[in-house]
């Protein structure tokens, strides 16, 4: 499945989201509240860290790992400002995020 086909998918249902892996769909578990609690924590506290005018540090950060065969989120995901805009019409950054957490 290309990445194309992927975001033309309807929602899923359930406690799951899915996910492209190298052209595979994957389901994905929602994150439960706590988990949840845990991404905003580490995100601000990462945000204080490196601050927000350089870095976007966000939850569920999409990036790709493989161009149009490869569409996944990161619990949270730190990228520099200037590669997140560089395409404004892109799904999701190419390549992994300058810190991962998964």
């Amino acid at each position: 499945m290309t990445a194309r086909e992927y975001f033309e998918l309807p929602e899923s249902t359930g406690g799951f989201v899915w996910e492209l892996h190298f052209g595979d769909l994957v389901q994905v578990r929602i994150p439960t509240k706590r988990q949840y609690d845990l991404q905003m924590r580490i995100r601000d506290l990462l945000q204080r860290k490196l601050g927000r005018a350089r870095w976007l540090i966000e939850i569920e950060l999409p990036y790709g790992l493989v161009p149009d065969y490869d569409v996944r989120a990161a619990d949270v995901g730190v990228v520099i400002r200037s590669r997140w805009d560089a395409d404004p019409e892109a799904d999701c950054i190419s390549g992994l995020p300058k810190l991962l957490f998964r």
